[in-house]
């Protein structure tokens, strides 16, 4: 099958030029990366990441709460100054 690519030139040339080095023709290179890449697992990598993303988030939330002052929040307080607003005379 054929196909067309549009790649940056410099990439075109360091590709073709270490083709030519290793004597492989781009088509068998193009081929040979693309197996490669359908073989190799990269989800488990991706999960690893987005899970380390978690426990890092969860970690500064931690923190972030470690030095608040005692007492009630400012939800807490709106919603008394809002029942308060609501009340009959």
């Amino acid at each position: 099958m054929r196909i067309i690519l549009d790649i940056p030139g410099n990439l075109y040339s360091s590709v073709n030029t270490k083709a030519a080095q290793d004597g492989l023709s781009l088509d068998s290179v193009t081929t040979m990366l693309y197996r490669s890449w359908l073989n190799e697992s990269a989800a488990p990598v991706v999960l690893t990441e987005a899970k380390q993303w978690l426990v890092d988030w969860m970690a500064l939330g931690a923190e972030s709460l470690r030095d608040i002052p005692a007492g009630p929040t400012a939800t807490v307080i709106l919603s008394r100054d809002r029942d308060r607003l609501e009340r009959p005379l």
